[in-house]
């Protein structure tokens, strides 16, 4: 049995990536489409696991070179399942892109599948977007 993961994961890095990951997928990554300077706002995602066995999964992500606490720190999840991970900061004074990442435990975290999104600067009212992923079962 691999032990239990840490708190924390590496560091963040660009990273760059095409379709989902090895054992994991970024479902969706659910936050306003903009925003006004000074709001709080919370963002979360769904990262499902892809491997035929549980496995520990945890969750990062940066905006404009910011790192962003999600939680939490990391879930045991069941081959199939998704885990949702969720984090706030404070709007910038501009757009922002929000990179989020998957990782998946080994004895060390493993970096997986990336999706990002774009916050726009707005002097109205935030509105409400999201990033999915949908697919044909085999």
């Amino acid at each position: 049995m691999i032990p239990s993961p840490p708190k924390k994961i590496p560091p963040v890095q660009e990273r760059i990536l095409t379709g989902k990951g090895n054992y994991t997928e970024i479902l969706a990554i659910y936050a306003p489409s903009s925003s006004q300077p000074g709001s709080y706002l919370t963002v979360s995602t769904d990262i499902k696991n892809l491997y035929a066995q549980g496995i520990y999964i945890a969750a990062s992500a940066v905006y404009n070179g910011s790192q962003l606490t999600l939680l939490p720190d990391y879930a045991a999840v069941n081959p199939g399942v998704f885990q949702n991970f969720y984090g706030s900061f404070i709007m910038p004074n501009s757009s922002i892109s929000l990179k989020v990442y998957s990782w998946y435990w080994t004895g060390q975290w493993v970096f997986d599948d990336q999706k990002q999104i774009i916050i726009n600067i707005s002097t109205e009212e935030a509105q409400f977007q999201s990033l999915s992923v949908s697919y044909a079962k085999a």
